[in-house]
Parts: C-alpha cells; structure tokens; sequence
C-alpha cells in the first residue's frame, strides 16, 4: 500500500503507525491501497475535506486510476466506486496549475511489452487535465523517445523508454524530471519480484512553458545520474 510519513526538514523522516491496514494484526503506516500514485495538497480547494487529493494506478491488467481525498492525508475516501480514469498504467505526479487552477496528472499511457511493435507498447509521457479532479480530458502523449535516446542500441531487445513523468510549476514555467530508461536487456525467467527488465536509469530535465506541451533539453545530460548499485523498491 501506499505509506505515510512525516518530516521538519525533508531530511529525517518519521513513520507514524496506524490501524488503517494493519498487517499480522499490527499497526503500519500504510494509509491507501497498493498502486503507484500522485498525492496533491491542494491549497485552492475550498472543502476542508477535500484538502489531499490522490491519485492511484490500478493494477495492469485492470488499467486506469481511481482516486482519493482526505482532509488529513491519513484517512481517505474515495471517489465513487470506479476509476475516474479509465486510462494509463503508471502515475508521476498531480498539481494544480497555479494560474488556471486545472489539475494536471502526468501518466504512463500504455502497459509496457517486453517486445514492443511500435510506439503505443512502450513506456511514453502523458498529460491529462481536469477542472473538478473527477472529470479528466483524454490523454496527450508529450514525451516519446527519439533516434538521439536509441543511438546507442545495437540489438532488438536494446531501446530507450521513459519510466514516469514528472512535471510542477516553477515560476511562471514549468520543470520536470522524466526517469530514462535505457532497458539493456530482457530478462525470461525473472526471479520473485524482480523485475523482467535490465538496465540503468536516470534523470533527465524537462522543460515546458504550460505544463502541458513539454520539451527536451539539448544538453541531455542527466541532473540525477545513474547510481552504480541496483536496489529494490519495498
């Protein structure tokens, strides 16, 4: 599930324990169900209630994202009994625009394949918007590799995709980090939670004036390079 935890200086962090999904009969800092997501504090909304808003992936096979709102970000409540978005596989990020107060959730279209047949099978950016955090626009892809991110690949299971996206309002613009990954290699039989693809990964800036059409740098060196062990995501 999704955790909780606290800081005074974004350095130490505390995990308080709750009740909310105990596991063993025991108290966790779990406060959402499984799923990647995006968690907003949204200081325009007007309901107390509604002050953290979520964002959650459902799993693969089931696609598309449900969402959440809490007046502590520690209870949750949420929307319906459906997904609100009926798209999408991975989530980056959720903010609100600043000046014209939509949100906006940067997603990972498609479910990945180990052997993609085009474009629409690999990991890719996406944007999608929403006036009142229910209703949400279809997808726009905005960020798809290119021929300079494949250049050093030299067989067919090699290629570059983009793991999230990442996006938030700096100034009157827009950054953004977008995880590269260079997938090096396919890997069958892969062990209990372990990944079935191999291969470094980075962070690279993105740039964008609205938070909606975004751009490379020409420099794409990475702002948080690759480390030199691997570890695992619990």
């Amino acid at each position: 599930g999704r955790t909780y935890a606290v800081s005074t200086d974004g350095v130490n962090w505390q995990l308080p324990l709750f009740n909310i999904y105990p596991q063993s009969g025991k108290p966790t800092n779990i406060v959402l169900p499984k799923g990647g997501g995006g968690v907003l504090v949204d200081e325009a909304e007007p309901d107390p209630a509604k002050r953290y808003k979520a964002l959650l992936a459902e799993t693969i096979s089931i696609g598309g994202f449900s969402g959440y709102y809490s007046a502590d970000g520690i209870n949750w409540t949420r929307y319906g009994t459906d997904r609100l978005v009926t798209v999408g596989s991975e989530i980056g990020h959720v903010v609100r625009d600043p000046v014209t107060r939509k949100y906006f959730a940067y997603i990972r279209p498609f479910a990945p394949k180990h052997y993609p047949k085009n474009i629409l099978q690999k990991r890719l950016g996406a944007v999608i918007t929403s006036d009142d955090f229910v209703n949400w626009s279809p997808m726009s892809i905005v960020l798809v590799p290119d021929e300079i991110d494949d250049a050093w690949v030299t067989n067919s299971e090699q290629r570059t995709e983009f793991y999230a996206m990442n996006g938030f309002p700096y100034g009157r613009s827009y950054l953004g980090i977008v995880p590269l990954f260079r997938i090096t290699a396919i890997i069958q039989n892969p062990a209990e939670g372990q990944s079935g693809y191999d291969g470094p990964m980075e962070g690279q800036l993105i740039t964008s004036r609205d938070g909606l059409a975004w751009s490379r740098m020409e420099n794409r060196s990475p702002v948080i390079p690759s480390g030199t062990d691997y570890d695992q995501s619990i």
